[in-house]
């Protein structure tokens, strides 16, 4: 007899099954598996850039053409490091050699960036005047890439880009910077 008042106690204490999901009526929000701060960044980047950009890894390799949220962990890093900045496009150079090539040269507060060279193709690059944010690498000293025999005018740059990402207005950078450099 005990054990019946038992399983009859037991039972009136366990949950009723019923259609819902478990925690009765409450509403629980699904959170993406990788929320947090990159997230963030992320949505940052995609809701101020455009929706691609350009990342170079490597000196005469060919550079990516990726999507914008995808670029937001090398943005912050530059930020972090310094070597992040907004820049204008202030030329765009496209080499008459045989292996032709592309040179922007971005305008920054810090001096003349160049992204993209010799052998590197260029053609959906920014154009000039756009407003870019860029994250680069600084050269150990100021170098002119002036070729003459490419076509290619004496200038000097202080730093070689290795993340290019286009921007609509100024204050779009300069809030895209802002929320990066956090």
């Amino acid at each position: 007899m005990s054990r019946v008042v038992l399983l009859l106690a037991l039972a009136g204490c366990s949950p009723a099954k019923t259609s819902s999901p478990e925690g009765g009526d409450l509403a629980v929000p699904k959170m993406p598996s990788d929320a947090g701060p990159s997230n963030d960044l992320a949505a940052s980047v995609k809701a101020n850039a455009a929706s691609h950009g350009w990342r170079a890894e490597e000196p005469m390799r060919q550079p990516e053409y990726v999507e914008s949220e995808k670029l937001a962990a090398e943005l912050r890093a530059a930020a972090k490091s310094g070597t992040l900045a907004l820049a204008v496009v202030d030329d765009v150079i496209e080499e008459c050699s045989s292996a032709g090539g592309t040179r922007i040269l971005l305008k920054t507060d810090q001096g003349l960036v160049q992204f993209g060279e010799h052998g590197v193709m260029l053609h959906l690059g920014p154009k000039k005047d756009e407003v870019v944010v860029v994250a680069f690498e600084k050269l150990p000293a100021p170098v002119s890439i002036e070729k003459k025999a490419f076509c290619v005018p004496a200038r000097t740059i202080y730093a070689q880009a290795k993340v290019v990402l286009g921007v609509a207005q100024r204050r779009d950078g300069e809030r895209l910077v802002a929320d990066l450099s956090k």
